[in-house]
């Protein structure tokens, strides 16, 4: 097997056990295992399974950065914006579910450090956003209040239902199965909720 080819096997691994499975306290060994190749082999490549954390999480992160990007410099109306962002959303949480809980872990330990999480960007993206949403309620597409109000429970409505998932499977004994069906249903419910 190529370098290159065993570098994907083992990032692809890891991505499963640290992003999909939120197994943060992964070793190599696990992720050597999951990738089916040895301990050692893994090791050559990655000192350690933090720093195969990094390189998995970047990625994850410029993925959803690069197809935020793509929503947000498309000429599109606000209503198709919002349900394009809803589509990158899921088609993430459904990816990574625990990616974006480890995003928001870094930005806060970040802050908790006294330095600023590296947003390049995406804060004129959020701007953009603000803008629209305000444009929208001002036209009576949307509630009128403040346009971050708005932002939180697009977020919210679409990241909560996959952070919540494992405790509505124990809680409500919803099976896998009537669980995505749930999921594959929320657009819609989201987009009701939100638009008038």
């Amino acid at each position: 097997m190529s370098f290159t080819d065993t570098c994907v096997l083992i990032r692809a691994a890891a991505s499963r056990i640290f992003l999909t499975e939120g197994r943060l306290q992964a070793t190599t060994d696990e992720i050597a295992s999951q990738a089916g190749i040895a301990p050692a082999l893994l090791t050559g490549y990655y000192t350690s399974s933090a720093s195969l954390f990094r390189e998995v999480f970047q990625e994850a992160t410029e993925h959803l950065g690069g197809e935020m990007d793509a929503v947000m410099q498309a000429a599109l109306s606000f209503r198709e914006r919002v349900s394009q962002l809803i589509d990158v959303l899921q088609g993430h949480n459904r990816r990574y579910p625990y990616h974006l809980l480890f995003l928001v872990t870094t930005f806060r330990s970040v802050a908790a450090a006294g330095g600023r999480p590296p947003v390049s960007g995406k804060a004129l993206y959020f701007r953009q956003l603000s803008a629209e949403v305000l444009s929208a309620m001002e036209s009576g597409v949307i509630v009128s209040g403040a346009p971050l109000q708005f932002i939180l429970d697009l977020f919210s409505l679409v990241t909560q239902p996959y952070v919540m998932e494992g405790l509505f499977h124990s809680l409500a004994a919803v099976t896998a199965a009537d669980y995505e069906q749930l999921l594959q249903e929320r657009k819609q419910y989201i987009l009701a909720l939100l638009f008038r």
